[in-house]
């Protein structure tokens, strides 16, 4: 089922998302590694290369979103 999730900006201005159910998200875990967050995540397999890339698609994917809706 799909809801509106609110997301406040830091100037006090709140978006409506449509959010729903089922999202397919990992856990995010916080904890700062001695060494370093980026020798940390490619001791654990990952690619900074795509990970950028999937960052990229993902912040546009949102932007096209906001951009619709304002």
């Amino acid at each position: 089922m799909t809801q509106l999730t609110p997301i406040q900006l830091e100037d006090g201005t709140i978006i409506y998302i449509e959010a729903t159910d089922n999202v397919d998200a990992l856990p995010v875990n916080i904890e700062v590694s001695p060494q370093g967050e980026e020798e940390a995540l490619i001791d654990k397999g990952w690619d900074a290369n795509v990970a950028q890339k999937q960052i990229v698609q993902n912040f546009q994917a949102i932007e096209g979103t906001i951009r619709a809706y304002t």
